[in-house]
Formats: C-alpha cells, sequence, structure tokens
C-alpha cells in the first residue's frame, strides 16, 4: 500500500513530467512551424528562380529565332543581289555556320561580308576561302570582317589575281599595318583609291603596301597616303608636257 509520502511524491513527479512534457510539446508545436515557415520560404525561392529561369529560356528561344531569322534574309541577298547561285546557297550557309564557330563571328555578319565577297564577283567555296582569310585578317587586327573583305577583294580585282591569293593579300594588309601607323579600318577604306590606278602602273602591291607604311608611319593618315600616292603615280602616268620633255632630254 502506497504511504501518504509516497503518494506526495508520485503527484510531484508527475506533475514535473507533465511540465517536461508541456515544454517538449510546445518545442516541438514551434519547430514544426519554423520547419514549415523555412519550407514556404525555400518553395517561394524556387518558384522566384523557376520563374527567372524561365523567363531566361524565353528570351534565349526569341532571340534564336530573331537571330536564324536575320540569317536567313542576309543569305537570301546574296542570290537576289550579290550573284550568287541559288545551287550554290545551301553548301554557303553550311559553310558560314561552320565558320562562324571557328573565328568567333556571328553567321550572320559572315554573311554579310560573303555578300560584298561575291558582289566582286568570287563565288562558291571560292568565296568562302577569302571569306576566311579576311575573317582571320580581321580578327588579327580588330577590324570588322566587311571592311576587310572589301579592302581584299579591291586587291585582289585591281591586281587580277586569283581567290587562292586572298590569304597572301590578307597577309599584306596586316603587315602593312604592322609596319606602319595605322589602323585596318582606316586602311582598308582607304586603299581602293590608289590600288586600280598602282595596277595600272605595275606597280606591285607590295610596293604600294610598303609605300603607305612609310608615309603613315611618318604620320601621315591613311586618306592622306594613298591620296598622295594616287598623284604621284597619275603623275607618272600622265605626265605634263615640261615633265614629258625633261624625261625625253
Amino acid at each position: 500500500m502506497a504511504t501518504p509520502a509516497s503518494l506526495v511524491f508520485d503527484i510531484f513527479a508527475v506533475d514535473r513530467a507533465s511540465a517536461v512534457f508541456s515544454r517538449v510539446g510546445a518545442a516541438a508545436t514551434l519547430a514544426g512551424t519554423e520547419s514549415e515557415t523555412g519550407m514556404a520560404r525555400v518553395g517561394a525561392a524556387a518558384t522566384k528562380i523557376a520563374a527567372g529561369i524561365s523567363i531566361a529560356v524565353a528570351a534565349a528561344a526569341v532571340l534564336s529565332v530573331k537571330m536564324a531569322a536575320d540569317f536567313q534574309t542576309s543569305s537570301n541577298l546574296l542570290v537576289t543581289s550579290a550573284g550568287e547561285s541559288a545551287n550554290a546557297l545551301e553548301a554557303d550557309r553550311k559553310g558560314l555556320l561552320a565558320m562562324a564557330g571557328e573565328v568567333g563571328v556571328s553567321a550572320t555578319k559572315l554573311s554579310e561580308a560573303l555578300y560584298i565577297i561575291n558582289s566582286a564577283g568570287i563565288h562558291g567555296s571560292e568565296g568562302l576561302n577569302v571569306l576566311r582569310a579576311a575573317a582571320q585578317g580581321a580578327a588579327a587586327e580588330g577590324a570588322s570582317v566587311e571592311t576587310v573583305a572589301n579592302a581584299v577583294t579591291t586587291a585582289l580585282n585591281a591586281y587580277h589575281l586569283p581567290a587562292s591569293e586572298a590569304t597572301h593579300v590578307t597577309d599584306e594588309f596586316v603587315a602593312i599595318v604592322s609596319r606602319g601607323k595605322v589602323r585596318m579600318d582606316e586602311l582598308a577604306g582607304a586603299i581602293s583609291y590608289v590600288l586600280p590606278v598602282a595596277s595600272a602602273a605595275h606597280i606591285s602591291f607590295a610596293e604600294v603596301g610598303g609605300a603607305l607604311a612609310t608615309m603613315t608611319a611618318q604620320g601621315t593618315s591613311a586618306d592622306q597616303a594613298t591620296t598622295y600616292l594616287r598623284q604621284t603615280i597619275g603623275g607618272l602616268l600622265n605626265p605634263t608636257t615640261k615633265a614629258r620633255n625633261e624625261l625625253l632630254g
């Protein structure tokens, strides 16, 4: 039989245990609430991240569609305006897309440069070879591919050179820039003023390049240098009466 003392002890123990259980229960409830709150926060964050990813994917998809449309339009112009054969267009597009990954220039920009090359009368695989040379030269000197392609084709046509000489011609342009004090874009924009006259006078492209490198190195701009050189060559081709008499003695 329980004694009064033991009953008091049991009651005291039960009371203490109840208090402990109450605190444990309260703590568990709080932990559960905090866990639910934390999970809710994680869920909200995940929702925001997913929404952001969805927006980024959608934007990328829209951009990709626009880039594809731009490429389609620019490459169509090769046939409709630059004289390229419709039968060569598919090969051109494949070549442009492959080259874009190699030279780090968009296929659309390469297509715009190929337009210049095709317009100069260079088509098919030869056009792509000239484009590759121009793209490499542009990358080496930080110039636009279209500008370099324009200059290279001007030199090829002025000197009646085959497309296979495109790499050599591009190297000559790079050499002028390295020896002179001129940017590739500036040189490419001015070179067309002198090359046809130089070719007619049987002055080689290398000789023209050497003269331009020397003049620009001394502070003459590319525009001024090509103007002076053209005038000098023109004077040799069409001397004045006084100059002709002096030459003839």
